[in-house]
């Protein structure tokens, strides 16, 4: 999937970028009317990536 370290570890960051994000504005997407279940999924998915890639980046 990740042709080298860089990569893997650079897509990791993206993933925690994310979280941060789901993170820093939860209050206000629910606010704005963002389903708090599908917050909560995305946010699911998101670390469910993190998990996998840090057992990669792990070896």
């Amino acid at each position: 999937m990740f042709d080298n370290q860089e990569e893997l570890k650079a897509h990791i960051e993206h993933v925690k970028r994310c979280l941060l994000f789901y993170a820093l504005n939860a209050e206000e997407l629910l606010k704005q009317g963002y389903p708090r279940r599908e917050l909560e999924r995305l946010i699911d998915i998101q670390l469910d990536k993190l998990i996998v890639l840090l057992k990669k980046l792990k070896g």
